[in-house]
C-alpha cells in the first residue's frame, strides 16, 4: 500500500525521468552511429604505375685503381708531381738512383756483342756445308768424291770461265817495250785460218829466250768467238807504222778466269751434284758436306746468344724500374716518398686512382638476387649532392654470397654514369627497377584482407546505411589477435554463416566464388573478390575484381582508430551476433596484413 501511495505521489516526476533517460538513449545512439560513419577511412581505386626497385648503398669508389710499388732498392732522386694531381699513363712519378746499375748493363752489352759474333762465325761455318760456284763456267775437273773426307781448304773442283779467252805469246823486248795495257792485239790461228780481236791486259818482265835474246810474254784478252777451243794454237800480233809485228811464237788459248773450289771446313763429302764439264752459274751447289762438330757448334752459338740477349733485356727492363711511371691516367691519391728518401724493393710510392669512372657496391638479399642481372639501369643519388639524381647501371654481380645471423647477401657493383662532382667516398644509394606495371589500378596494401588464401577488399558502397562499423572494428581486432595466435580454440566454430562456396550446385556463388548471405548484416555481403598483380612494400595492382573510380575502405585504419570505441561495443553486444555469428576460425587464420614486398 506504501509503495502504491508512492508511485502514485511521484508519477509526475518517474516520468519525466524515463522521458530523460530514453532521450539519452536515442540521442547516444544515434550520435555514436553517426560518429562511427563519419569515422570510415576510404581511398579511390585509381589507375597509376607501380613498380618494384631493389634499393641500397656504399661508399663510392674509383673504377680502378693501382698502390704503384717499387721493384728495386734505391734512393729517391727526384719527384716529378704531387698528391692530388692528374696524371696520364707513362708519366714518370719519380726517379731513383740507377748509378750503381750502369756497370751491369755495359757487362750484358759487351756479353751480347760476344755472343753474336760466336753465332756469325758458326752461321758462316754452317753455311759452307754447302759449296756454291764462285763463277759461272764449266766444270774442268772434280777432285772428290761421294763419302769423302775432307779438310778445310781441300779442292773441290775447278771451273773454267770460257766467256772470255786469254792467249799469252813471247815477244821481243823491244817490240813489248812500246806496247801497253789496253792497248789493240790480234790473235790468229797458226794456220792463218781466222783471227780476232783483243786487248793487252798483261806484259811480263823481260827474260832471256833462246839465243840470247831477251823476250817479254803479252797476253791479250778477247770474247770467246764460240769456235775456239782450249789449247788452241793461236799467234798475237800487233799494228805497227812498219805493219803486223807476230810475236816470238804462237801461245795456246786458256779460259780467261779458273777458280778452285775449296771446302771451308772440315767434314764429309755427303753430295755431289755436277760432273766434269757441266756448266754452271754462280751460286750453284757443287757438293755438300757432313759435319756433326760444325752442327753441334751452331746449336751452342745460337743458345749462348739468346741467353746473352735475354740477360740484356732484363738488364734494359730492371733500368726502367729506376723510373717509376704511371699505369694509367689518373688521380695521385697518395704520395710516400720525397727526393733523399731511400726505397726498398716492394715499398709503396704512391696510390693512383682512376676517376673517369666511379662506382660502388650494395649488398642485395638472396631473395632479390634472382632479379638482378647486368647492364640493369640503377638511378643513383648521393647523401653530398641532394637533388642531384645520376644514372648508372649494373656492372658486376657476385656470385658467392656472405651470410651474416640468418641472412645471405650478395654484392652488386653499379657503375655511375657521368660522375661530375662525385669523390671518393661520398655515400651513394641505388634503386634498381626490377618490374613496373603502367597505367593499372592500385591500390594501398592497407586496403587488402586476405582470408584463406584470398585477397578482398570493402567497396563502400556495400556497406548498408544502418551497418553497425563497431561491429567492424571489433572482429578486425578479433582477427588480428586470432592470426598471432591468441586463445585461437576459443573461437573455432564460430562465424558459421560465412563460407567460401562449395560445389558445383550453389545457386548463390557469385563471380569471386564465395556465397552471399541473405542477411543485410552479414560481413560476408562486404566483401569484395579481387585478382592481384604486382605489389611492392606500399602499394598493390589489382587486375581484376574492381572498376576504376570505386570507393575501398582501408579496414585496419578503422580498427586503429576504433580501438577504444571497438571495446566499448564489444561489452555491449550479444555473443554471436550482429555479423553472423561473428568473426572467428573458420576464416582459415582470420585476416592477413595486406603489406607485400
Amino acid at each position: 500500500m506504501k509503495i502504491l501511495k508512492f508511485f502514485k505521489k511521484h508519477i509526475p516526476l518517474i516520468l519525466i525521468a524515463l522521458i530523460a533517460i530514453g532521450g539519452l538513449s536515442y540521442y547516444y545512439a544515434s550520435s555514436h552511429k553517426k560518429a562511427t560513419q563519419q569515422q570510415l577511412p576510404t581511398v579511390i581505386a585509381r589507375k597509376g604505375n607501380i613498380s618494384v626497385t631493389v634499393t641500397g648503398s656504399g661508399p663510392v669508389q674509383p673504377i680502378k685503381t693501382a698502390n704503384i710499388l717499387s721493384q728495386v732498392s734505391s734512393t729517391v732522386l727526384k719527384v716529378n708531381f704531387s698528391e692530388g694531381d692528374r696524371v696520364k699513363a707513362g708519366d714518370i712519378l719519380c726517379v731513383l738512383d740507377n748509378s750503381s746499375f750502369t756497370s751491369n748493363i755495359k757487362n750484358s752489352e759487351l756479353q751480347l756483342e760476344q755472343a753474336k759474333m760466336n753465332l756469325e762465325g758458326a752461321e758462316k761455318n754452317s753455311d759452307s756445308l754447302t759449296i756454291r760456284a764462285p763463277i759461272s763456267g764449266y766444270i774442268s775437273s772434280l777432285s772428290v768424291q761421294k763419302g769423302n773426307s775432307v779438310a778445310a781448304n781441300t779442292a773441290i773442283a775447278t771451273i773454267q770461265d770460257t766467256s772470255n779467252l786469254t792467249v799469252t805469246a813471247p815477244f821481243s823486248e823491244i817490240l813489248a817495250s812500246k806496247l801497253k795495257i789496253s792497248d789493240k792485239a790480234y790473235a790468229q790461228i797458226t794456220d792463218g785460218s781466222s783471227q780476232v780481236k783483243g786487248y793487252v791486259n798483261h806484259i811480263s818482265a823481260s827474260y832471256s829466250y833462246k839465243n840470247g835474246i831477251k823476250a817479254r810474254d803479252v797476253s791479250i784478252q778477247f770474247k770467246n768467238p764460240g769456235s775456239l777451243q782450249l789449247n788452241t794454237e793461236m799467234y798475237i800480233f800487233v799494228n805497227t807504222p812498219q805493219g803486223k809485228s807476230y810475236s816470238l811464237a804462237p801461245g795456246s788459248v786458256q779460259a780467261s778466269n779458273t777458280s778452285s773450289v775449296l771446302s771451308q771446313v772440315a767434314g764429309t763429302i755427303a753430295s755431289l751434284s755436277v760432273n766434269p764439264g757441266d756448266y754452271v752459274q754462280k751460286g750453284d751447289i757443287i757438293a755438300t758436306i757432313s759435319s756433326d762438330n760444325v752442327t753441334s757448334n751452331l746449336k751452342q752459338a745460337q743458345l749462348q746468344y739468346e741467353i746473352a740477349l735475354n740477360n740484356y733485356n732484363s738488364q734494359l727492363s730492371a733500368l726502367d724500374n729506376y723510373s717509376i711511371k704511371v699505369p694509367f691516367n689518373g688521380v695521385i691519391t697518395s704520395f710516400l716518398v720525397n727526393p733523399g728518401d731511400g726505397v726498398k724493393e716492394g715499398q709503396q710510392i704512391a696510390t693512383i686512382a682512376d676517376t673517369s669512372g666511379m662506382k660502388f657496391t650494395i649488398p642485395v638479399d638472396e631473395l632479390d638476387i634472382s632479379n638482378i642481372k647486368v647492364g640493369q639501369n640503377v638511378t643513383v643519388t648521393l647523401d653530398a649532392i641532394p637533388g642531384k639524381t645520376y644514372s648508372g647501371k649494373v656492372s658486376k654481380v657476385a656470385e658467392q654470397g656472405t651470410s651474416q645471423n640468418g641472412v645471405t647477401t650478395y654484392n652488386v657493383d653499379i657503375t655511375i654514369d657521368n660522375p661530375a662532382n662525385v669523390k671518393i667516398g661520398m655515400n651513394a644509394n641505388a634503386e634498381i627497377e626490377v618490374a613496373v606495371a603502367k597505367d593499372v589500378i592500385v591500390l594501398p596494401q592497407s586496403a587488402i584482407i586476405k582470408l584463406g588464401g584470398r585477397n578482398f577488399v570493402i567497396q563502400k558502397k556495400n556497406i548498408p546505411a544502418d551497418f553497425d562499423i563497431t561491429r567492424l572494428t571489433s572482429l578486425l581486432r578479433q582477427s588480428t589477435s586470432s592470426t598471432s595466435g591468441s586463445q585461437p580454440s576459443a573461437r573455432t566454430g564460430q562465424f558459421t554463416s560465412f563460407q567460401f562456396a562449395r560445389g558445383n550446385n550453389s545457386r548463390n556463388r557469385n563471380a569471386g566464388g564465395y556465397t552471399r548471405s541473405r542477411s543485410n548484416n552479414s560481413f560476408r555481403n562486404l566483401l569484395t573478390p579481387v585478382e592481384l598483380g604486382l605489389s611492392n612494400d606500399n602499394m598493390v595492382e589489382v587486375k581484376s575484381g574492381l572498376d576504376e573510380g570505386a570507393a575501398v575502405i582501408l579496414p585496419y585504419s578503422i580498427s586503429s582508430n576504433n580501438s577504444s570505441q571497438s571495446g566499448q561495443s564489444q561489452s555491449n553486444s550479444r555473443p554471436g551476433g550482429g555479423f553472423g555469428g561473428g568473426f572467428g576460425g573458420g576464416f582459415g587464420g582470420g585476416f592477413m596484413g595486406g603489406r607485400g614486398r
